[in-house]
């Protein structure tokens, strides 16, 4: 069976997607993605609900630009981390690119946050969109 959520790199993305003119922000090996046959808006949709469910704070979004920036309130042992999500829609299927990073200029240590934040965020999208 194959697999729906086919574009695990960015490299692949690129390949996928030459012609659509825009340059998607990359923290290199710092992000997650998934490939979701359906609508922009559908997976637009999508995200917005994901957030409220994960009790994310939603600073700015713009289907028109593809993006969504979200914020994880901090806690006694972070200052938070900022969100952005970015849709790349075209031939019918929109990559969905989730990167997080620490709201703090410098955080000492690295408690895995990021990286767990965008692993909830595909997997409630994957959940809400019925994959």
């Amino acid at each position: 069976m194959q697999n729906k959520y086919l574009c695990n790199d960015t490299a692949n993305a690129y390949q996928q997607y030459p012609s659509v003119g825009r340059t998607i922000n990359y923290i290199e090996d710092k992000m997650k993605q998934s490939t979701f046959y359906t609508s922009k808006e559908n997976v637009f949709d999508a995200i917005l609900k994901a957030a409220n469910s994960l009790e994310l704070v939603i600073n700015e979004k713009s289907m028109t630009d593809g993006i969504i920036k979200l914020e994880h309130v901090g806690s006694f042992l972070s200052f938070g981390n900022k969100i952005e999500v970015e849709l790349l829609f075209a031939y019918n299927k929109c990559v969905v690119k989730v990167s997080s990073r620490s709201a703090a200029a410098l955080q000492i240590i690295d408690w895995g946050t990021n990286e767990q934040l965008e692993s909830k965020i595909i997997e409630s999208l994957k959940e809400i969109l019925g994959r």
